[in-house]
């Protein structure tokens, strides 16, 4: 695996594009509340769904769950990465890591046996590759942190 420094990073991609009815395994009702919502893209989930407060705004509005919450906000993170599109996003929640914050504390190594394990099992033609896997650990703590999860976590700040 490279070695942390010799790896560059542009700026995060814009996912002002990036739409959940694109994504796999988003639920078409959950897609559809988001919509109904104005939540039409990944950037707009990473706006509008970020914190606990936010999250809990729309639980009743939408008639769904922190958990379903979580699951879009959670992906939306993940599509930041280069290289990381809907298919190894849908992988990295299957494997239960939860945001960049959790990918940035896993072991490279490990997480691509979980990710190529569960891509066997769901059908997923082409497994991300070690490397890119490692690159994923790496890029995840760059990134500033824009999802919280819990909402008693001391010094989790969001930019």
């Amino acid at each position: 695996m490279q070695q942390e420094e010799n790896i560059k990073f542009e700026e995060e991609k814009d996912l002002s594009k990036t739409y959940f009815s694109r994504l796999h395994n988003v639920n078409n009702d959950v897609v559809q509340k988001l919509h109904g919502q104005g939540i039409y893209s990944a950037a707009e989930a990473l706006s509008h769904l970020a914190t606990p407060q936010l999250r809990k705004q729309f639980e009743g509005k939408l008639n769904l769950t922190e958990a379903q919450l979580l699951d879009v906000v959670h992906r939306a993170d993940f599509l930041r990465m280069h290289r990381c599109g809907d298919e190894y996003s849908d992988l990295l929640v299957h494997t239960g890591v939860k945001g960049l914050r959790d990918l940035q504390n896993r072991d490279p190594d490990k997480l691509y046996n979980q990710l190529a394990n569960a891509a066997r099992k769901s059908g997923i033609h082409k497994a991300p590759l070690r490397e890119e896997v490692g690159e994923w650990v790496l890029e995840a703590a760059k990134y500033p942190l824009k999802v919280i999860d819990n909402p008693n976590v001391v010094g989790q700040s969001i930019s």
